[in-house]
């Protein structure tokens, strides 16, 4: 875990997963933060997409840890330029 401590996820004030989707699930979302938003955020799938191609590409239903979808989704949408 050392070494992939980042600063605090760019995404995380306007991140509709955290903010909307599991915000009334405290126990969840603050582990999930802890995890994905304030220490290795280049392990979550939702930075990945937000990185990769742009948040306003950012599907809802992406949680953190799906790391494999969001690969699939960025392959996708270089590939046609879009994500349906």
């Amino acid at each position: 875990m050392y070494g992939r401590r980042m600063n605090k996820c760019p995404v995380l004030e306007t991140c509709r997963f955290f903010n909307d989707i599991i915000e009334n699930i405290p126990s969840i979302s603050e582990s999930l933060k802890e995890q994905y938003c304030l220490g290795g955020n280049t392990e979550c799938a939702r930075f990945r997409i937000f990185t990769a191609i742009g948040k306003e590409h950012l599907p809802d239903d992406v949680f953190p840890h799906e790391m494999d979808k969001a690969e699939k989704l960025v392959g996708y949408f270089k590939l046609y330029g879009k994500i349906d």
